[in-house]
């Protein structure tokens, strides 16, 4: 017996998950406490002590302009972008798989056990760690590609649009790169949801989530729009951090990244509340 899958119930279940059952957030929240730490580390990098390891590394790859103010502050945005690369291949993806095995237990009747949760993702680590890597391949292959063609229009264009437009080119390209990660992770979204409710190893989990995704595309996609819009403002304004620098002062980089590390906390642990229970509906609807 199939059910009408329905966008509008399954964001409105999601939130009471998370409004009767906070806890769902933590495994995103400890994320958002290393995403924090790594921050401070970074915005503290050209002081001592940090600075005796980090100033030869930003002189080899930055430059000397990066070993000192207002410079260290307008790489910020890259190296933060590094640093959530390390955490989400070590602790992201991990502290997923925690938060579906809480709503599964939720949606099963019983507590949420974030410690069995734990203990029952840690058995697939490895694999976790392999899916990691293959979503930040993926996602730089997709950027790259974005950016290539962006880069073509634009300068087969650039004699036809005015300069105000050029400059509004970095919007775009932001916009650009929003859609198409939703697009991406509309076929790879469901794969640690798949892996913890169907018992899947995660290449297997991987497949049958780009299946799905490619069967309900508009479903997903649609599912992970609303959530994600949260998130584009602080894309746009990382796009144009240099120009809003020059404008304003350099601690904006601070500023933008701190609230887009609060934003992804609930972004993050809503996306994957509806995830998993996108799953957990479709079993229930075989068994019925």
């Amino acid at each position: 017996m199939k059910t009408k899958f329905e966008l509008k119930k399954t964001w409105i279940s999601s939130l009471e998950i998370m409004r009767k059952n906070p806890i769902v957030m933590l495994p995103f929240i400890f994320i958002g406490f290393l995403e924090c730490l790594s921050l401070e580390l970074i915005f503290f990098s050209t002081r001592r002590p940090i600075s005796y390891i980090t100033i030869p590394i930003y002189m080899k790859f930055l430059g000397p302009g990066a070993t000192r103010y207002p410079g260290n502050l307008v790489h910020l945005p890259k190296l933060f972008y590094y640093a959530q690369l390390a955490i989400y291949v070590l602790f992201g993806v991990l502290m997923t798989a925690v938060c579906v095995n809480m709503v599964r237990n939720i949606r099963q009747g019983l507590p949420p056990r974030p410690r069995a949760s734990y203990n029952n993702s840690f058995k697939r680590y490895m694999g976790l760690i392999f899916f990691a890597i293959i979503i930040i391949v993926l996602s730089d292959l997709v950027k790259r590609a974005d950016m290539f063609v962006f880069a073509k229009i634009i300068r087969l264009l650039s004699e036809r649009i005015s300069a105000a437009w050029a400059n509004f080119s970095f919007l775009m390209l932001a916009f650009v790169l929003f859609i198409t990660n939703i697009i991406l992770q509309t076929f790879l979204i469901l794969t640690i949801p798949i892996a913890i409710i169907k018992e899947k190893s995660i290449m297997k989990a991987l497949g049958l989530s780009i299946v799905t995704g490619a069967k309900n595309f508009f479903k997903i996609f649609a599912m992970l729009l609303l959530p994600m819009l949260l998130y584009l403002p602080i894309m746009a304004l990382k796009s144009v951090s240099l120009k809003i620098v020059d404008k304003t002062f350099p601690e904006i980089n601070l500023i933008v990244v701190a609230i887009g590390i609060l934003i992804v906390i609930f972004m993050d642990s809503f996306i994957i509340v509806c995830a998993a229970q996108f799953i957990i509906d479709r079993e229930e609807a075989k068994g019925a």
